[in-house]
């Protein structure tokens, strides 16, 4: 039971990272830019 609410969270983990990652590099960059 352990096993398999942890197998998924780890996809949900997984897939928010995914969604996250672009949302970062998108706000990095409107850093970048207001920085320049």
């Amino acid at each position: 039971m352990h096993m398999t609410l942890w197998s998924i969270g780890k996809q949900n983990w997984e897939e928010y990272m995914e969604q996250f990652i672009p949302l970062q590099e998108i706000l990095l960059r409107n850093v970048a830019i207001n920085i320049l």
